[in-house]
């Protein structure tokens, strides 16, 4: 991205939009790019006997993420872009750059072998999302809110890459010897067709050590198996990238300056997504997970200040008193900019 350029030390856009705000609906939006890592996850599971309602944490995970006391994890970039004018998030990427291990220990978790990257859903926008807090006032924080709907993908789509399902043993809750087969997200006949139990292998050894840190919780798990079937491997590329999608989420976007005054400047993003879905298990009761994820972004790389490709369709005809009035204004900065530099 360019170096952000202020409406405020713009004179002559500062006047386009000034008189012409009024009659556009959208005339100019901030992109901005940051890094930062996830520092928390919990997962509610609901109706799934043996299994307690109190917000779980990940027994298997790698990276750690900072709320265990470990420092940060998953390693993670966002860009998105902000209408300068109503402060709506219009479109974002999100994307963790780093392989991890992730589960709750239960028939199914996941290995990332590859980064993921997350992107606003067909759906995402105002008719599900919008301004909570405003980026005009004196808090410093603008929030876009998209609130979860169950069972409705609304957020973010993901896109997963070297992705495999794994469990912890072989067995007919996880058909096919990996959690490929296990009947997640809707699937309750899973995808693993037919089973392959005689090509698992073991993909962690029990209670591994990964750069200095355990896999689980408690500093023990058992030995995690994946398929070494290609066709299975590839389902479980198919089943994450439903699994991954979020049914919600929201930005708080720290700023100084505002919209209104042109001096507007992002400093961090708080970002969470949220994952509410009823599962089948089998002939038991629909099971509901809820998952919450949330990222600090605390580094900007980039951002800058662009005008719409499509302003110039966005502006009405002008009257002749507003046409008028705008090349006024205009001769009157060019003037200005004249003498000032005359002077110097």
């Amino acid at each position: 991205m360019n170096k952000m350029r202020h409406i405020s030390t713009t004179p002559l856009l500062s006047a386009i939009l000034a008189i012409s705000g009024a009659t556009v609906a959208s005339a100019a939006s901030y992109n901005v790019s940051l890094s930062g890592f996830a520092i928390d996850q919990t997962s509610t599971v609901l109706n799934l006997p043996g299994v307690p309602t109190a917000p779980l944490q990940p027994q298997y995970q790698l990276p750690r993420l900072g709320a265990y006391g470990t420092g940060p994890g998953w390693n993670s970039t966002l860009e998105l872009t902000i209408d300068a004018i109503s402060g709506e998030v219009s479109d974002f990427t999100m994307t963790i750059r780093e392989a991890g291990i992730y589960g709750f220990g239960g028939p199914q978790w996941q290995i990332r072998t590859d980064e993921l990257e997350y992107s606003a859903a067909p759906s995402y926008g105002p008719s599900v999302c919008s301004v909570t807090n405003s980026g005009n006032d004196s808090d410093g924080t603008l929030v876009y809110d998209c609130p979860s709907i169950p069972n409705f993908f609304n957020f973010a789509f993901v896109n997963a890459t070297g992705t495999l399902c794994a469990t912890p043993q072989p067995s007919t809750q996880a058909p096919g010897a990996n959690g490929c087969g296990a009947p997640w997200g809707g699937f309750p006949n899973g995808f693993s067709f037919p089973a392959v139990a005689t090509r698992a292998g073991i993909a962690v050894p029990t209670d591994a050590i990964i750069d200095g840190l355990t896999v689980a919780l408690g500093g023990t798990n058992p030995a995690a198996y994946v398929s070494l079937d290609p066709v299975q491997n590839a389902n479980g590329i198919e089943i994450f990238e439903f699994q991954g999608n979020r049914t919600g989420g929201n930005f708080s976007i720290h700023h100084t300056g505002t919209l209104a005054g042109g001096d507007f400047v992002v400093t961090k993003i708080d970002y969470t997504q949220i994952y509410e879905i009823d599962i089948i298990q089998g002939h038991q009761p629909i099971v509901n997970v809820h998952a919450v994820e949330t990222f600090e972004f605390d580094t900007v790389v980039s951002q800058d200040f662009v005008l719409s490709a499509n302003d110039a369709k966005a502006v009405p005809a002008m009257s002749l008193f507003g046409l008028t009035m705008l090349l006024s204004g205009l001769a009157g900065i060019v003037s200005s900019l004249y003498s000032r530099r005359k002077i110097q």
